[in-house]
């Protein structure tokens, strides 16, 4: 019995561990996803301002 809890708790803790790795990915996902944004959006305005020029 202690050793099924054992694995059970095994498991969980990976299966913890795994999420957490995700979650860690995927808010680096967003943040470089936002940082993307900060540089496109700057980029826009100008190409806009410059195509309004010509």
């Amino acid at each position: 019995m202690l050793f099924v809890i054992c694995c059970l708790s095994f498991v969980v803790c990976h299966l913890l561990f795994v999420v957490c790795h995700l979650s860690f990915v995927i808010c680096h996902l967003s943040f470089v996803i936002c940082h993307l944004s900060f540089v496109i959006c700057p980029l826009s305005f100008v190409l806009c301002a410059l195509y309004d020029q010509s």
